[in-house]
């Protein structure tokens, strides 16, 4: 007779973390779909809120992991930030990339008077209309998910190094 194989040990499920991420990146980037040209500011910070809301997935996910990887953090969170990243990108195509006038005019009277011509502005609010805001839009969901996973990848690598010390 064979022996019957082993079993792995079930690891953890990645649900919740995922769900929890998805819809704390939604919560915290709601602005973006009132005022679209927030999309510009968010793919300029390089993804940093991203790597706020892919904290709370990874951490979630590797304190019930009984041996944390780089990349199994990296995946948690980056398919958690990713996830809301992509609904917020999705509805903001769906409606069209709208840049308000009361909003322009604060940005031009924010800029008024600094080293950025009106002619520069002009040109920057005719290609954001033209159809190059939903390019930023695209992008900056994609830099969100990226830091995202690099809080995830930071967060495993922490608790392997925590569980290896008790070792």
């Amino acid at each position: 007779m064979k022996p019957a194989p082993a079993e792995d040990p079930a690891l953890p499920s990645w649900r919740w973390p995922i769900a929890l991420g998805a819809i704390m990146t939604v919560v915290l980037h709601v602005p973006v779909l009132w005022e679209n040209v927030l999309w510009v500011a968010v793919c300029g910070s390089f993804g940093i809120t991203g790597l706020f809301c892919g904290v709370l997935p990874g951490w979630l996910a590797m304190r019930r992991d009984p041996e944390p990887s780089l990349s199994s953090g990296f995946a948690v969170s980056f398919i958690a930030v990713g996830s809301g990243a992509i609904l917020l990108a999705i509805v903001t195509l769906l409606r069209g990339f709208k840049v308000l006038p009361e909003h322009e005019a604060q940005w031009r009277a924010q800029y008024a008077g600094s080293e950025v011509s009106p002619e520069i502005l002009a040109d920057f609010f005719a290609r954001l209309r033209g159809g190059e805001g939903e390019s930023w839009t695209v992008l900056a969901a994609a830099l969100m998910a990226f830091g995202g996973g690099m809080a995830g990848a930071v967060i495993a690598a922490l608790r392997a190094r925590r569980t290896a010390k008790k070792a």
